[in-house]
């Protein structure tokens, strides 16, 4: 997932730094917690309409589903390449060494999204509650939401964005509280780089800002007039304002969906990095599935796409695409041992060879890791989900 923007030390642009300790490490332990009150058509246009500032979106009539081949029942953000968090079914998970995952909390609901900005400030989102810390995960506030949260993105620990029911929340105070945000609608994922610089994906459409939302440019839109339940899967935002985004058909088309992930630049036209179903699409754009699934940012040229394909043995695959799509590595498997049907849930790459995945499947959840650029890979922590 991971599902945010690229700055120096957090997330997806910190480079891998030597190797890492094979002792396990001890994360605080959890304490008492407190609580306050997608596209298919190659058909893609770039225009320089400006959206106005309305307030608010109205309920999104398509019923999202989660990624890969069921419902998202994870989560998984790395700020560098020895911490991170992830969400499993109503866990919260960290590693301080990349290696090692330990129990930080138990929710009381399920979880279903996670965003971090450093190893310290940490949302988990809930099906009523944002769950806040500001610590590591060792203490938690839970503040309930009026209405459930698909995503939160943060850019620092006070300034932060939220998709609910197809609208734009905006929260200066570290998630405490929630005010409706200008946005077109509806809206399915969103990130920003810093207080001005953001994206936002609506269902088959991509728009920018550079003035901290107050306006939006549609840059993006892919219409095909046989798919009309797309959304959008993810956006991620680059330092210089650049978008990576992911559509996805929502088809269900005999065990596979149409879908297809761009590169957008601030300006300028978007360009098509892998897709499957995509008519008119250019030649190696292939993506790694017959059905979406996760990607992350790794730097401002660089991203990882994962995907699912079933039933077969081995059904991820993954794809590193480079130079802003102009070059990409070849689909490799992402073998998972048992179960060997689990779908992606999200992904976090901190470098072109190091990276994290998670998944699931019915009844168990997995978190796996590469560190040869998804040549091989090692289970490194398991859990039931329930």
């Amino acid at each position: 997932m991971s599902n945010r923007s690229v700055p120096i030390c957090v997330f997806v642009a910190v480079l891998i730094a030597g190797g890492c300790s094979s002792k396990s490490k001890t994360l605080p332990p959890a304490t008492t917690t407190t609580t306050r009150s997608a596209a298919t058509s190659a058909t893609a246009t770039t225009t320089t309409t400006v959206v106005p500032a309305a307030a608010g979106c109205p309920s999104d009539a398509v019923r999202l589903r989660g990624l890969g081949a069921g419902n998202q029942t994870a989560a998984l953000q790395m700020v560098s390449a020895k911490r991170g968090f992830a969400v499993v079914a109503r866990l919260v998970v960290g590693t301080i060494d990349g290696q090692h995952w330990n129990r930080l909390y138990r929710a009381a609901e399920d979880l279903s999204f996670i965003d971090a900005v450093d190893a310290m400030h940490v949302w988990a989102v809930g099906t009523h509650s944002l769950f806040v810390s500001s610590d590591g995960g060792a203490h938690w506030i839970v503040n309930p939401t009026k209405t459930a949260f698909r995503m939160v993105h943060f850019v620092n620990p006070a300034l932060g964005w939220a998709v609910a029911d197809g609208s734009l929340l905006q929260s200066a105070d570290g998630g405490q509280s929630w005010h409706d945000a200008p946005a077109p609608c509806p809206v399915d994922r969103v990130c920003f780089d810093d207080s001005l610089h953001g994206w936002v994906a609506s269902r088959t459409s991509a728009y920018v800002t550079s003035d901290g939302g107050a306006h939006w440019t549609r840059a993006l839109h892919v219409s095909d007039p046989t798919e009309t339940n797309g959304f959008a899967v993810d956006v991620q935002c680059t330092p210089t304002n650049a978008a990576w985004i992911l559509f996805d058909g929502n088809n269900h088309g005999a065990g596979s969906d149409a879908y297809a992930g761009y590169r957008c630049p601030s300006s300028g036209a978007c360009r098509v990095v892998v897709e499957n179903q995509l008519g008119g699409a250019p030649a190696s754009t292939e993506g790694p599935g017959s059905t979406p699934g996760p990607f992350s940012v790794i730097d401002e040229h660089t991203a990882a796409f994962v995907g699912f394909t079933g039933p077969v043995e081995n059904p991820m695959s993954i794809v590193i695409v480079r130079d802003d799509g102009t070059a990409r590595g070849p689909i490799l498997p992402v073998p998972d041992g048992q179960p060997e049907q689990a779908s992606p849930q999200a992904a976090s790459f901190v470098s072109p060879e190091r990276g994290w995945i998670v998944d699931g499947f019915i009844d168990q959840s997995h978190i796996l890791s590469t560190a040869n650029g998804a040549k091989t890979w090692t289970v490194q922590y398991s859990q039931p989900i329930g």
